[in-house]
Protein backbone atom coordinates (compact mmCIF):
# COMPACT_ATOMS: atom_id res chain seq x y z
CA UNK A 1 0.00 0.00 0.00
CA UNK A 2 1.60 3.52 -1.15
CA UNK A 3 2.95 5.54 1.86
CA UNK A 4 0.69 8.52 1.56
CA UNK A 5 1.88 12.08 1.87
CA UNK A 6 -1.42 12.59 4.57
CA UNK A 7 -0.42 9.64 6.88
CA UNK A 8 3.45 11.37 6.33
CA UNK A 9 1.96 15.20 7.32
CA UNK A 10 -0.15 13.52 10.33
CA UNK A 11 3.38 11.66 11.54
CA UNK A 12 5.54 14.89 11.41
CA UNK A 13 2.64 16.95 13.48
CA UNK A 14 2.92 14.02 15.90
CA UNK A 15 7.08 14.63 16.21
CA UNK A 16 6.03 18.38 16.82
CA UNK A 17 4.43 17.54 20.20
CA UNK A 18 6.90 14.98 21.48
CA UNK A 19 9.82 16.23 23.53
CA UNK A 20 11.57 13.07 24.35
CA UNK A 21 13.87 10.97 21.45
CA UNK A 22 12.37 7.44 22.87
CA UNK A 23 8.60 8.98 22.36
CA UNK A 24 9.35 10.11 19.02
CA UNK A 25 11.06 7.39 17.56
CA UNK A 26 8.13 5.13 19.21
CA UNK A 27 5.32 7.11 16.86
CA UNK A 28 7.63 6.34 14.19
CA UNK A 29 8.29 2.87 14.75
CA UNK A 30 4.63 2.47 15.04
CA UNK A 31 3.81 4.26 11.54
CA UNK A 32 6.71 1.95 10.33
CA UNK A 33 4.67 -1.32 11.84
CA UNK A 34 1.43 0.31 9.66
CA UNK A 35 3.09 0.24 6.60
CA UNK A 36 6.47 -2.39 6.79
CA UNK A 37 5.91 -6.32 7.22
CA UNK A 38 8.89 -7.06 9.47
CA UNK A 39 10.06 -9.50 12.36
CA UNK A 40 11.78 -7.27 14.38
CA UNK A 41 13.02 -3.97 14.43
CA UNK A 42 16.03 -1.82 16.22
CA UNK A 43 17.11 1.33 16.26
CA UNK A 44 20.50 2.56 17.55
CA UNK A 45 21.44 6.01 18.97
CA UNK A 46 25.19 7.24 19.67
CA UNK A 47 25.52 7.04 23.25
CA UNK A 48 26.82 9.96 23.93
CA UNK A 49 28.95 9.56 26.75
CA UNK A 50 30.68 6.80 25.11
CA UNK A 51 32.08 5.56 21.81
CA UNK A 52 29.49 3.40 20.71
CA UNK A 53 25.67 2.44 19.46
CA UNK A 54 22.85 1.19 21.96
CA UNK A 55 19.37 0.30 21.11
CA UNK A 56 17.07 3.53 21.93
CA UNK A 57 14.02 1.66 20.71
CA UNK A 58 12.94 -2.14 19.66
CA UNK A 59 10.33 -4.00 18.33
CA UNK A 60 10.15 -7.97 18.70
CA UNK A 61 13.30 -7.99 20.77
CA UNK A 62 14.23 -8.78 23.59
CA UNK A 63 15.36 -7.08 27.01
CA UNK A 64 18.28 -9.81 27.47
CA UNK A 65 19.47 -8.79 23.60
CA UNK A 66 19.07 -5.02 24.14
CA UNK A 67 21.32 -4.56 26.98
CA UNK A 68 24.10 -6.48 25.69
CA UNK A 69 24.11 -5.48 22.20
CA UNK A 70 26.30 -2.58 21.60
CA UNK A 71 28.56 -1.71 18.60
CA UNK A 72 31.66 0.65 19.11
CA UNK A 73 33.26 3.05 16.54
CA UNK A 74 35.55 0.97 15.34
CA UNK A 75 33.23 -1.81 14.69
CA UNK A 76 33.28 -3.09 11.07
CA UNK A 77 29.59 -2.46 10.49
CA UNK A 78 29.71 0.73 12.07
CA UNK A 79 32.13 2.02 9.49
CA UNK A 80 30.51 0.84 6.57
CA UNK A 81 27.42 2.23 7.92
CA UNK A 82 29.69 5.56 8.11
CA UNK A 83 30.04 5.67 4.69
CA UNK A 84 26.67 5.88 3.98
CA UNK A 85 26.20 2.37 2.96
CA UNK A 86 22.66 0.17 3.11
CA UNK A 87 24.10 -3.32 4.39
CA UNK A 88 21.78 -6.27 3.31
CA UNK A 89 22.36 -10.14 4.42
CA UNK A 90 20.00 -13.02 3.56
CA UNK A 91 22.77 -15.36 5.93
CA UNK A 92 22.56 -14.91 9.89
CA UNK A 93 26.28 -16.02 9.59
CA UNK A 94 27.64 -13.20 7.70
CA UNK A 95 25.56 -10.65 9.70
CA UNK A 96 24.18 -12.39 13.43
CA UNK A 97 20.94 -11.12 14.54
CA UNK A 98 18.84 -12.14 17.51
CA UNK A 99 16.62 -14.21 15.20
CA UNK A 100 16.86 -16.40 12.12
CA UNK A 101 15.97 -14.27 9.31
CA UNK A 102 15.56 -14.18 5.31
CA UNK A 103 16.20 -10.77 4.91
CA UNK A 104 17.81 -8.07 7.18
CA UNK A 105 18.85 -4.55 6.11
CA UNK A 106 20.73 -1.88 8.38
CA UNK A 107 20.28 1.24 7.15
CA UNK A 108 22.40 4.46 8.32
CA UNK A 109 20.72 7.56 9.75
CA UNK A 110 23.26 9.96 8.96
CA UNK A 111 23.11 14.07 8.81
CA UNK A 112 25.43 16.26 7.26
CA UNK A 113 27.59 13.04 6.75
CA UNK A 114 27.68 12.36 10.25
CA UNK A 115 26.78 8.87 11.77
CA UNK A 116 23.47 9.34 14.21
CA UNK A 117 22.81 5.80 14.80
CA UNK A 118 21.52 2.86 12.64
CA UNK A 119 18.18 0.94 11.98
CA UNK A 120 18.06 -2.90 12.14
CA UNK A 121 15.24 -4.17 10.31
CA UNK A 122 14.28 -7.93 9.12
CA UNK A 123 11.95 -10.45 7.88
CA UNK A 124 11.50 -14.16 8.39
CA UNK A 125 9.77 -15.02 5.25
CA UNK A 126 10.56 -13.56 2.35
CA UNK A 127 13.11 -10.23 1.16
CA UNK A 128 11.88 -6.37 1.07
CA UNK A 129 10.46 -5.28 -2.30
CA UNK A 130 11.83 -2.24 -4.13
CA UNK A 131 9.11 -0.06 -2.86
CA UNK A 132 9.65 -1.25 1.13
CA UNK A 133 13.29 -0.42 0.79
CA UNK A 134 12.31 3.61 -0.73
CA UNK A 135 9.98 3.58 2.55
CA UNK A 136 12.75 2.78 4.83
CA UNK A 137 15.04 4.87 3.48
CA UNK A 138 12.06 7.85 4.12
CA UNK A 139 11.67 6.68 7.71
CA UNK A 140 15.53 6.55 8.19
CA UNK A 141 15.51 10.20 6.76
CA UNK A 142 13.07 11.19 9.48
CA UNK A 143 15.01 9.48 12.14
CA UNK A 144 18.14 11.18 11.65
CA UNK A 145 16.17 14.61 11.11
CA UNK A 146 14.75 13.75 14.79
CA UNK A 147 17.79 12.64 16.05
CA UNK A 148 19.78 15.75 14.73
CA UNK A 149 16.92 17.95 16.51
CA UNK A 150 17.76 16.12 20.02
CA UNK A 151 21.45 16.21 19.77
CA UNK A 152 21.57 19.90 19.30
CA UNK A 153 18.94 20.43 21.99
CA UNK A 154 20.93 18.22 24.39
CA UNK A 155 23.95 20.49 23.54
CA UNK A 156 22.29 23.35 24.55
CA UNK A 157 21.01 22.21 27.34
CA UNK A 158 24.77 21.23 28.39
CA UNK A 159 25.95 24.55 28.22
CA UNK A 160 25.21 25.37 31.13
CA UNK A 161 25.67 23.34 34.46
CA UNK A 162 21.83 24.11 36.36
CA UNK A 163 18.46 23.86 34.52
CA UNK A 164 17.04 27.40 34.25
CA UNK A 165 13.79 26.50 35.36
CA UNK A 166 14.10 23.94 38.09
CA UNK A 167 17.23 25.03 39.59
CA UNK A 168 18.36 21.10 38.84
CA UNK A 169 21.73 19.99 37.91
CA UNK A 170 21.56 19.38 34.02
CA UNK A 171 21.93 15.58 32.78
CA UNK A 172 25.06 16.59 31.48
CA UNK A 173 26.54 17.50 34.89
CA UNK A 174 24.26 14.55 37.06
CA UNK A 175 25.82 12.40 34.71
CA UNK A 176 29.23 13.26 35.82
CA UNK A 177 29.08 13.09 39.61
CA UNK A 178 27.00 9.52 38.78
CA UNK A 179 30.14 7.93 37.32
CA UNK A 180 32.12 9.08 40.03
CA UNK A 181 29.74 7.84 42.32
CA UNK A 182 29.44 4.47 40.84
CA UNK A 183 33.51 3.83 40.50
CA UNK A 184 33.62 4.90 44.23
CA UNK A 185 30.71 2.46 45.37
CA UNK A 186 32.02 -0.16 43.27
CA UNK A 187 35.54 0.32 44.41
CA UNK A 188 34.54 0.13 48.30
CA UNK A 189 31.36 -1.68 48.05
CA UNK A 190 29.25 0.70 49.56
CA UNK A 191 26.00 1.29 48.97
CA UNK A 192 24.12 3.05 46.40
CA UNK A 193 20.73 3.78 44.63
CA UNK A 194 19.67 5.75 41.68
CA UNK A 195 15.99 7.05 41.42
CA UNK A 196 13.79 8.21 38.47
CA UNK A 197 11.16 10.04 39.30
CA UNK A 198 8.61 10.33 35.95
CA UNK A 199 5.61 12.85 36.87
CA UNK A 200 2.93 10.77 34.34
CA UNK A 201 0.57 13.08 32.05
CA UNK A 202 2.72 16.07 32.49
CA UNK A 203 2.18 17.17 28.98
CA UNK A 204 -1.52 17.36 29.33
CA UNK A 205 -0.85 19.45 32.60
CA UNK A 206 1.34 21.11 30.00
CA UNK A 207 -1.29 22.04 27.63
CA UNK A 208 -4.05 22.36 29.87
CA UNK A 209 -2.48 24.75 32.67
CA UNK A 210 -0.37 26.59 29.62
CA UNK A 211 3.45 26.99 30.15
CA UNK A 212 4.07 28.98 33.46
CA UNK A 213 1.87 27.35 35.37
CA UNK A 214 3.40 23.65 34.45
CA UNK A 215 6.55 24.87 34.74
CA UNK A 216 5.84 26.02 38.68
CA UNK A 217 4.94 22.70 38.77
CA UNK A 218 8.19 21.05 38.08
CA UNK A 219 10.14 23.71 39.76
CA UNK A 220 8.09 23.39 42.95
CA UNK A 221 8.75 19.36 42.37
CA UNK A 222 12.52 20.28 42.21
CA UNK A 223 12.34 22.59 45.48
CA UNK A 224 10.72 19.78 47.48
CA UNK A 225 13.50 17.35 46.47
CA UNK A 226 16.11 19.34 47.05
CA UNK A 227 14.78 20.81 50.97
CA UNK A 228 14.27 17.00 51.72
CA UNK A 229 16.97 15.21 50.23
CA UNK A 230 20.52 15.51 51.84
CA UNK A 231 23.94 17.81 51.00
CA UNK A 232 25.75 14.71 49.72
CA UNK A 233 22.54 13.67 47.35
CA UNK A 234 22.60 14.63 44.05
CA UNK A 235 19.84 15.28 41.83
CA UNK A 236 19.40 16.12 37.90
CA UNK A 237 16.69 16.56 34.81
CA UNK A 238 16.68 14.11 32.77
CA UNK A 239 13.18 14.86 30.52
CA UNK A 240 10.98 17.81 31.54
CA UNK A 241 9.21 15.58 33.14
CA UNK A 242 11.63 12.99 34.55
CA UNK A 243 14.25 13.78 37.68
CA UNK A 244 17.01 11.49 38.21
CA UNK A 245 18.34 11.23 42.47
CA UNK A 246 21.77 10.06 43.08
CA UNK A 247 21.86 8.63 46.79
CA UNK A 248 25.20 7.59 47.59
CA UNK A 249 25.54 5.64 51.31
CA UNK A 250 21.60 4.87 51.51
CA UNK A 251 20.60 1.75 52.50
CA UNK A 252 18.55 -0.05 50.07
CA UNK A 253 16.09 -1.33 52.82
CA UNK A 254 15.73 2.29 53.93
CA UNK A 255 14.93 3.69 49.96
CA UNK A 256 11.41 3.40 49.96
CA UNK A 257 10.68 5.00 53.45
CA UNK A 258 12.30 8.12 52.01
CA UNK A 259 10.60 7.98 48.58
CA UNK A 260 7.29 7.77 50.19
CA UNK A 261 7.91 10.60 52.53
CA UNK A 262 9.52 12.42 49.34
CA UNK A 263 6.11 12.16 47.41
CA UNK A 264 3.95 13.10 50.45
CA UNK A 265 5.89 16.03 50.28
CA UNK A 266 5.49 16.55 46.30
CA UNK A 267 2.39 16.04 46.50
CA UNK A 268 1.93 19.40 48.44
CA UNK A 269 3.13 21.38 45.53
CA UNK A 270 0.25 21.91 43.96
CA UNK A 271 -3.20 20.26 44.20
CA UNK A 272 -3.11 19.30 40.48
CA UNK A 273 -0.70 16.69 41.16
CA UNK A 274 -2.09 12.67 42.14
CA UNK A 275 -0.60 10.05 43.65
CA UNK A 276 -1.51 8.45 39.97
CA UNK A 277 1.05 10.77 38.40
CA UNK A 278 4.08 10.02 40.21
CA UNK A 279 6.21 7.21 39.72
CA UNK A 280 9.86 5.87 40.90
CA UNK A 281 12.39 3.52 39.16
CA UNK A 282 15.07 2.47 41.71
CA UNK A 283 18.20 0.82 40.88
CA UNK A 284 20.82 -0.30 43.48
CA UNK A 285 24.20 -1.92 43.93
CA UNK A 286 22.73 -4.86 45.25
CA UNK A 287 22.25 -6.01 41.59
CA UNK A 288 25.19 -6.18 39.48
CA UNK A 289 25.56 -3.09 36.48
CA UNK A 290 27.84 -2.96 33.79
CA UNK A 291 28.72 0.47 33.99
CA UNK A 292 26.70 3.59 35.61
CA UNK A 293 24.76 3.74 31.74
CA UNK A 294 23.24 0.63 32.59
CA UNK A 295 22.45 1.46 36.03
CA UNK A 296 20.59 4.62 35.10
CA UNK A 297 18.96 2.84 32.22
CA UNK A 298 17.47 0.27 34.31
CA UNK A 299 16.36 3.12 36.79
CA UNK A 300 14.50 4.56 33.92
CA UNK A 301 12.76 1.30 32.68
CA UNK A 302 11.86 0.35 36.29
CA UNK A 303 9.92 3.83 36.60
CA UNK A 304 8.34 3.39 33.30
CA UNK A 305 6.76 0.12 34.13
CA UNK A 306 6.06 1.83 37.70
CA UNK A 307 4.01 3.98 35.89
CA UNK A 308 1.61 1.25 35.23
CA UNK A 309 1.45 -0.01 38.19
CA UNK A 310 -2.22 0.40 40.71
CA UNK A 311 -1.99 1.89 43.95
CA UNK A 312 -1.12 4.95 46.05
CA UNK A 313 2.91 4.53 45.53
CA UNK A 314 3.91 3.47 41.99
CA UNK A 315 7.28 2.39 42.99
CA UNK A 316 9.26 -0.16 40.95
CA UNK A 317 12.95 -1.49 42.09
CA UNK A 318 15.11 -2.78 38.65
CA UNK A 319 16.54 -6.45 38.54
CA UNK A 320 17.11 -9.21 36.48
CA UNK A 321 13.51 -9.62 35.58
CA UNK A 322 14.12 -6.51 33.13
CA UNK A 323 16.29 -8.11 31.09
Amino acid sequence: MPFQIMRFRELMKKLMDVDCLEESLSQIVRVMEAELSFQSLGIFFHNENKKSFRLKISRNLSHAYTKRTEYDFDDNLVLLLRNGDVIQSSDPKDLPYEKSYVHLIAAPLLFHNELLGFIFIDNAERRFSDEEMALLDTFATVCSLVGHIYKQAHQIQNLSIFDAVTGLFTYRNFYQRAVIAFQQANRYNHPLSIVVLKLGKYKELYRKLGAVEASKIISGTATALMDNLRVMEVIGLIYPDTVAILLPESPTEDIDFVLKRLQNTILEVSSHLADSMIAWGVASMTTDYKDCDDMIRHAEEAAFEAIRLDGSMRLKHASPDLD
